[in-house]
């Protein structure tokens, strides 16, 4: 069994446009590849995971998916694309050039930053879970939640995620 199971359907270039003029953001040209060629990814739990430090963190961070494009927006709406930046993006308008890329496994996010000085890859505390470990890169606003620095652009981030996989299938299949 793969660790990873990427998206199921194609993305078009055409869709890819749609939600940048949809969300007023340009998504980094990495980004776009890998969408274009894989449409997304999730962990096949629970027999693998992701976990990976964050430097303002005491410890690690779980990771779950990569949000994937449908053509129906209320299809699948925790793992959609734009029902997910529809959704929870408000929360953050004091973000410029903020976009919703993925989720662990609770309410906590994963946002890129598409352009300016702040841009790169950023988890995002919404549950408050690691507020009380002081310095942050990007300050809650309203309770929406504080952003920590993970990556200076997707494709570190994406090899982040490749290379923090961690597998208990051996575990599960003994049980």
């Amino acid at each position: 069994m793969s660790a990873i199971r990427y998206g199921e359907n194609a993305v078009f270039d055409t869709q890819l446009d749609a939600i940048e003029h949809k969300f007023g953001v340009s998504l980094p040209a990495d980004y776009r590849e890998f969408m274009l060629k894989h449409n997304g990814l999730r962990l096949n739990v629970p027999k693998f995971s992701v976990e990976f430090p964050v430097s303002k963190i005491d410890g690690d961070v779980t990771f779950f998916y990569l949000h994937q494009i449908y053509d129906d927006m209320h299809i699948k709406k925790n793992s959609n694309l734009a029902a997910v930046n529809e959704r929870f993006l408000c929360e953050l308008e004091h973000v410029p050039g903020a976009f919703i890329i993925g989720s662990d496994n609770s309410t906590d996010k994963y946002v890129m930053i598409c352009s300016g000085h702040r841009a790169g890859c950023y988890f995002w505390d919404r549950d408050h879970f690691y507020s009380d470990f002081g310095a942050c890169d990007i300050d809650e606003v309203d309770e929406s939640g504080k952003l920590y620095k993970v990556t200076d652009n997707f494709s570190d981030f994406y090899q982040l995620i490749l290379n923090n996989i961690k597998d208990y299938s051996s575990f599960y299949d003994g049980l």
